[in-house]
């Protein structure tokens, strides 16, 4: 991403003849390894378990949702209605509207219990009102996942977590976690399974 900042930041410069060449445009983009992380279902109980009642409630409704951590932190209580919970994604734009399950609801309530004497306009927040900051669930997640023992967890592979397992039960994963494209929503998806293949059978004379 920040070479694509920088290669329009020169294109511009170019433009208005303050350089007379685009340097970035010689340097190839940077490949990342494709991550292939699945929270199995004992480590995000294990996490869950050591979590604080408030990292319980967010981990509950990033998985039954699908959606990103930032998008979550971001629900407001208008957003919530009987029907379902309403979400426009901050990195695509893109507006959603997931259906209220019996899983959902609980979840929301358990969340709203969690600050019963304070009134705030957000799902999460503190007990000043205020919405929660993306580094301080952050914070909070690393010291459940460090006291549960559980490694190489993100907060993000959460939301791989969900589509994976709304795949496997048969649910439209991709429409949940709100893609566009194909492309996009595999990346998101993890095989929790060893493909077994039949071998080649020996030809008798």
């Amino acid at each position: 991403m920040m070479r694509n900042v920088l290669k329009v930041v020169f294109n511009k410069a170019v433009l208005l003849g303050l350089t007379d060449s685009n340097p970035v445009a010689s340097v190839p983009p940077l490949k990342t390894k494709r991550r292939d992380r699945y929270i199995t279902e004992q480590e995000f109980q294990a996490i869950r378990t050591k979590a604080t009642p408030t990292l319980q409630a967010i981990m509950d409704i990033c998985y039954i949702t699908g959606q990103r951590i930032g998008d979550v932190l971001k629900i407001r209580y208008s957003d919530i209605e009987d029907d379902g919970i309403s979400v426009q994604q901050e990195k695509t734009g893109n507006r959603l509207k997931i259906r209220m399950t019996a899983d959902l609801r609980d979840a929301i309530g358990q969340a709203r219990a969690l600050h019963r004497s304070v009134k705030g306009f957000h799902l999460f927040h503190t007990r000043q009102g205020k919405p929660f900051s993306y580094w301080t669930i952050r914070t909070l997640w690393q010291r459940a996942t460090t006291s549960a023992g559980v490694e190489d967890a993100h907060i993000h592979d959460i939301r791989a977590k969900a589509a994976t397992d709304a795949k496997a039960q048969g649910l439209d994963s991709k429409s949940l976690l709100g893609h566009a494209s194909e492309s996009a929503h595999l990346r998101y998806l993890r095989g929790k399974e060893t493909p077994v293949a039949e071998p080649v059978r020996i030809r008798k004379s």
